[in-house]
């Protein structure tokens, strides 16, 4: 998340809950919720053209493509809105990495988007 995206990001959730999850790309459960769909989807589509390229939240390996994403943060305010921030977790990681290192790499993703943020009942579950 750049700098911009962040500032625009804690504007829009200026409350102070977030609403969390850790999904597949491919969940169905993702159409239930529109506003988590398109932005999985957008943020997808933007990967293989993000200079720097994105990177695995938890080993920072390069994100190119659909296939190279086990799972996706996804990030929105508990109040209504049209902002969702989403950073990606890599197939590896997903697949072999110890949950307790993937829970502390998404704390800390979440806490540099909005410091001192407080985390309720994920959207999707």
């Amino acid at each position: 998340m750049s700098r911009h995206e962040r500032r625009r990001f804690r504007r829009e959730v200026s409350g102070p809950d977030l609403i969390t999850s850790l999904v597949r790309p491919d969940d169905p459960r993702l159409r239930g919720v529109p506003i988590l769909f398109r932005a999985v989807r957008w943020w997808l589509s933007c990967l293989p053209s993000a200079l720097p390229p994105k990177g695995c939240l938890l080993c920072e390996r390069s994100l190119w493509c659909e296939a190279d994403v086990g799972a996706i943060l996804l990030s929105m305010s508990a109040t209504p809105t049209t902002c969702v921030a989403c950073a990606g977790l890599c197939l590896d990681c997903y697949g072999r990495a110890d949950w307790g290192r993937i829970e502390a790499a998404c704390t800390a993703v979440l806490q540099t988007a909005v410091p001192d943020g407080t985390f309720v009942d994920p959207v999707l579950q």
